[in-house]
């Protein structure tokens, strides 16, 4: 069911008329979240997903100036975004990639994939398993 609403006073978008998509926007089809891209670029760098556990990830990234074997690695809690509707524009559910604030919580760099991994197994382990 598509219905054509005015933007509340409170969005970038206030007074203007947008069509909401009800089915997608309350939708609990995990499915209907956009999951965040496996390779991407983005800042002059090259990101490959090699692991993810849940909404945790590394990434390799590379600076394509750097040599062959230069890389760092990054692990992430993905975060998800809700449906928006921005200056006109609807935004499905979507995983993101942490904010550059977001480094030292919830986002580490590292400079070798065994310590990333290794980072990433402490943050998906129970925490009845840490213990032992």
């Amino acid at each position: 069911m598509n219905v054509i609403e005015k933007a509340p006073d409170c969005c970038n978008n206030a007074g203007a008329q947008v069509e909401l998509n009800f089915e997608k926007i309350f939708s609990t089809n995990p499915d209907s979240v956009k999951p965040l891209k496996k390779v991407f670029s983005k800042g002059g760098f090259d990101f490959e997903q090699i692991a993810r556990v849940d909404l945790w990830a590394v990434y390799r990234k590379r600076d394509p100036q750097w040599p062959k074997d230069s890389w760092s690695f990054e692990v992430i809690k993905i975060h998800v975004r809700p449906f928006e509707v921005t200056y006109n524009r609807q935004y499905q559910p979507r995983e993101v990639y942490p904010r550059s604030e977001d480094w030292g919580e919830r986002a580490f760099t590292y400079q070798t994939e065994k310590e990333a991994l290794e980072r990433l197994q402490r943050e998906t382990m129970e925490p009845s398993m840490l213990a032992k």
